[in-house]
């Protein structure tokens, strides 16, 4: 589904949608799960000044059964963007932007060897974060310049994986 609608005229409007697979629920052995869910909110303080947020969340599943067991396997993103845009006049504005990114994957197997219940899991993410300030100039004939400063700090966990046997 998808929503778009002003809530103070001209000033403050928002947007957001979800969408929802149609194999969420299981065929036979497979089941899957995906959606995501998006939102913005748009708030113009002055008539020069915009202030922008928005949230985006993705989460797909899947798994499947297997002779001796069950394999599943996921991934999903959540994102956050802060931005501010101010027009000193028609042609010179200036541009801040803050955003978190978030991405994970997991991968599961459950077996069933010589009677010992098995688990095996891989769990692996990384976590952005940005900054971003750009200064443009708009010249006439299509000209224009742009100048500007960006600073990312990232982790990355590669996998971590995690081993249970029961008896």
């Amino acid at each position: 589904g998808f929503l778009s609608a002003p809530l103070i005229k001209d000033r403050l409007s928002i947007v957001a949608s979800a969408r929802i697979s149609p194999l969420i629920v299981g065929i036979g052995g497979y089941r899957a799960g995906v959606y995501d869910l998006y939102s913005k909110l748009t708030w113009r303080t002055t008539d020069h000044s915009v202030l922008r947020g928005s949230v985006f969340y993705s989460k797909d599943n899947f798994s499947y059964g297997t002779v001796s067991g069950k394999e599943s396997m996921g991934w999903g993103n959540l994102m956050g963007n802060l931005a501010w845009t101010y027009r000193f006049r028609e042609s010179q504005s200036i541009d801040i932007q803050l955003y978190k990114n978030k991405y994970s994957n997991q991968q599961l197997r459950e077996v069933n060897l010589s009677d010992v219940y098995n688990q095996v899991g891989m769990y692996s993410d990384v976590d952005e974060l940005v900054f971003k300030a750009n200064y443009q100039v708009a010249f006439g004939s299509g000209w224009s310049f742009m100048m500007g400063t960006r600073l990312t700090s990232m982790q990355f966990d590669p996998g971590t994986t995690k081993v249970l046997a029961d008896s």
